[in-house]
């Protein structure tokens, strides 16, 4: 979701008035009032081709599975806000929202499950544990591996 769907970076780069910034910026941002409240996961914005990439993928059964931050540590706030923002921002909804650990989205790999994920780490861990994975760099990108992997 985040970093494929929504605009996190730029959330977090709004939140602390500066373009650049490290994990530790983005840490404390997390363990703010803002970071741990509904509110700000629902106002970040989507990225600018997430219709493109929605409107192609929700032709299929859809399952949004979406890291908690890990120090957040499964804040209830948190995933209520990223099930808020999948509601408003994905038309069709998807059949299901898992709001997960990152080190837990390779236990729903399965040989007809793809990850999509802007992370390499997640999508080789995926990989590994029997799915298929796509490293997330424009919804174009993705869709052209998509029908790929889909028809081959």
């Amino acid at each position: 979701m985040d970093g494929v769907l929504t605009d996190f970076l730029g959330g977090i780069a709004r939140h602390l008035g500066k373009k650049s910034f490290e994990q530790g910026d983005i840490d404390k941002v997390l363990l703010t009032d803002a970071g741990t409240s509904k509110g700000w996961w629902v106002a970040l914005d989507p990225l600018p081709d997430q219709k493109t990439l929605w409107k192609y993928i929700s032709q299929y059964n859809i399952q949004i599975l979406s890291a908690c931050p890990s120090v957040c540590r499964n804040d209830k706030a948190v995933m209520a806000g990223k099930k808020a923002w999948i509601k408003k921002h994905c038309k069709p909804s998807p059949s299901k929202v898992n709001i997960v650990q990152r080190r837990d989205k390779k236990n729903f790999a399965d040989s007809n499950h793809i990850l999509i994920d802007d992370h390499e780490r997640n999508t080789n861990d995926f990989k590994f544990a029997g799915g298929h994975g796509i490293v997330h760099t424009s919804a174009i990108n993705t869709i052209k591996q998509l029908k790929g992997m889909i028809k081959g």
